[in-house]
């Protein structure tokens, strides 16, 4: 049952936010895609980044989660 309530609020948030998205394309906003090498660079920046904010500006376990899911 709690997986299945999980799953269910998973959809939602997911649709929830490309819906935000495309209302926000609707008044204007450009997005852009990243390419594997551009992936790459932006997971460098963040590496350089980590001692300034794991702790310090983003709370250590929101960040380390954002980490996780985005490995």
């Amino acid at each position: 049952v709690t997986k299945t309530i999980q799953n269910n609020q998973k959809n939602l948030n997911v649709n929830a936010e490309k819906e935000s998205i495309n209302a926000m394309q609707n008044h204007g906003l450009k997005v852009h895609s990243l390419d594997k090498n551009d992936f790459e660079l932006w997971r460098s920046e963040v590496r350089k980044m980590t001692p300034e904010l794991r702790g310090n500006i983003i709370p250590t376990q929101i960040y380390d989660k954002v980490i996780e899911l985005t490995n």
